[in-house]
């Protein structure tokens, strides 16, 4: 057992004088499965970084003697075999084979070759192929998929690969940093029954149902500090819950106690004041000055204790969210936004989607659910004109505006401001949705570049919900995103019942929101 500590650490980006933390000090056991939640641009990834020593810390250190590896790795030649890139991640088993069969070719001496076997012996190199197959198995893939490309695999296929080839590394501590993007529900699924059977790691991720399944240590990062809590995310939440309306108690009592100590201050100098001007005019003037003098001292004495107060206040504030409410209009014009009746799309010579029909109503919230690779994304595709029908009809509302949030970001370069402009978007009222949404003020001077991919997404559902009375389509919509603004926007929609047709793979939210499911399935 190892521990992870965090010592009066500090942080800051280079070029940039604010610090992401400051000062902390925390200690995860490598035993536990830990979570690490937090808004959106709060320095979750950073704290993974830092474990991982991609990072140093400006001030203090973070103390861990052992080793890790960070989810996602960047795969630079996509065109090799999967068996072969696993072997890769998890040691030199290529190279060593190669020196092995060049000893056998007489190539290399004796005393090289058995150096090499050592390193093989030591890293299960004989066994590593039905090591390989079994964790395969695990993750719910085929034996065949080791034998193909890896770039020709899905995205959530290469996120399995990858979890696999880094949960076979011997004595690395594995660091998971949005595991289940990609992943449909079922594929969450799997992945959540693979890492239930493994010890401890580090995980950063968004989908409450996933959380609250697998760990059982919480790092929380709030607007100026960070925690450590047992449980899962739920208790957690329950947890911040209780804090957060207590806090709410005693900011009222301190405010309500501040305001009579500052009357009754006023009060006390005003006095004080007004004796000592009339001891200029008095006979006993030795009297009044001490009289007055003592009023002062007092009015000194409750000054300062207001200032003691105003101090705990600030202190009791540090991490206090401001509560803002998300609002954005409803479809009005029409009953009936769409019909989808009896369609077959195509999708190179495959029939991604065949004889499929539904209808959608003002104030639906339609999910569509299905595997990954099941037509989920072409659905929406043709609907909005993307792609050509093979066969039926879809039929949008006469008077029914289409508003759509892609899976990719609509701006992803340049300054938020201008693009602002380029559509002729008022600034101060997008700037209130993306508040609501967590976002502060200085998104508007930074590159969106520099955005996450949660930062990026609020920026897209900000668009949509700017758009007033359309029809919203969504592509996954809270990949990147926290939790608190997806909660936000839960509330939000339940609210004020837009009408949406939604891709979505996290089960909270589809189970709040959804008012139908269209279940699609895999058609060849």
């Amino acid at each position: 057992m190892s521990k992870i500590n965090f010592k009066d650490m500090s942080f800051n980006y280079i070029g940039s004088y604010e610090n992401i933390f400051e000062n902390v000090n925390a200690s995860i056991d490598t035993t536990w499965k830990t979570a690490i939640i937090g808004r959106n641009g709060r320095g979750k990834t950073t704290i993974l970084k830092l474990i991982n020593k991609q990072y140093k810390p400006s001030k203090g250190t973070v103390e861990f003697n052992g080793e890790s590896s960070l989810f996602p790795i960047y795969i630079y030649n996509k065109k090799d075999t999967t068996i072969n890139i696993i072997k890769d991640i998890i040691g030199n088993y290529r190279f060593l084979e190669e020196k092995i069969d060049k000893y056998f070719k007489n190539c290399i001496s004796e005393e090289e070759y058995l150096v090499a076997l050592q390193e093989f012996l030591e890293i299960d190199g004989y066994n590593i192929d039905f090591l390989i197959e079994r964790e395969i198995e695990y993750m719910g893939l085929e034996r065949e998929i080791l034998e193909r490309s890896y770039g020709s695999l899905s995205g959530g296929e290469q996120t399995k690969i990858q979890i696999i080839a880094l949960f076979l590394q011997k004595n690395n501590f594995i660091l998971l940093d949005e595991p289940t993007n990609h992943l449909d529900v079922e594929g969450i699924e799997v992945l959540l029954n693979y890492l239930k059977k493994k010890s401890g790691f580090i995980v950063v991720s968004h989908n409450r149902y996933f959380l609250d399944a697998l760990v059982d240590h919480v790092l929380y990062i709030n607007k100026n500090s960070i925690g450590i809590e047992k449980g899962n995310y739920s208790s957690w939440e329950k947890n911040e819950e209780s804090k957060i309306q207590f806090e709410k108690r005693k900011k009222e009592k301190l405010e309500k106690e501040v305001k009579e100590l500052e009357k009754a201050a006023r009060q006390k100098r005003t006095w004080s004041f007004r004796r000592e001007k009339e001891k200029i005019g008095s006979g006993d003037k030795g009297f009044e000055g001490a009289r007055a003098a003592r009023i002062m001292k007092r009015a000194i004495l409750i000054e300062g204790r207001i200032e003691e107060n105003l101090n705990v206040k600030k202190e009791l504030l540090k991490d206090y969210e401001r509560e803002r409410t998300l609002k954005f209009e409803s479809s009005k014009k029409g009953e009936n936004i769409l019909l989808v009746s009896n369609i077959v799309v195509l999708r190179g010579n495959k029939r991604v989607i065949k004889d499929l029909s539904f209808n959608i109503e003002k104030g639906d919230r339609v999910a569509i659910k299905g595997p990954n690779g099941s037509g989920k994304t072409t659905l929406l595709h043709a609907i909005l004109g993307i792609l050509e029908l093979e066969e039926g009809i879809i039929k949008v509302g006469n008077r029914s505006k289409i508003v759509y949030a892609s899976q990719f970001p609509k701006w992803a370069n340049g300054f938020l401001r201008d693009y602002l402009k380029d559509e002729n978007i008022d600034e101060t009222r997008f700037r209130s949705i993306l508040g609501c949404m967590g976002s502060d003020s200085k998104v508007f001077e930074r590159e969106l570049s520099t955005f996450s991919v949660g930062e990026l997404k609020k920026v897209d559902l900000a668009y949509c919900f700017y758009k007033d009375d359309c029809f919203q389509i969504w592509d996954e919509p809270l990949n990147g995103l926290d939790i608190a603004s997806r909660k936000l926007i839960e509330k939000a929609i339940l609210d004020f019942k837009p009408t949406i047709l939604f891709v979505e793979h996290d089960r909270c939210f589809i189970k709040n929101i959804a008012t139908k499911v269209i279940n699609l399935n895999i058609n060849y």
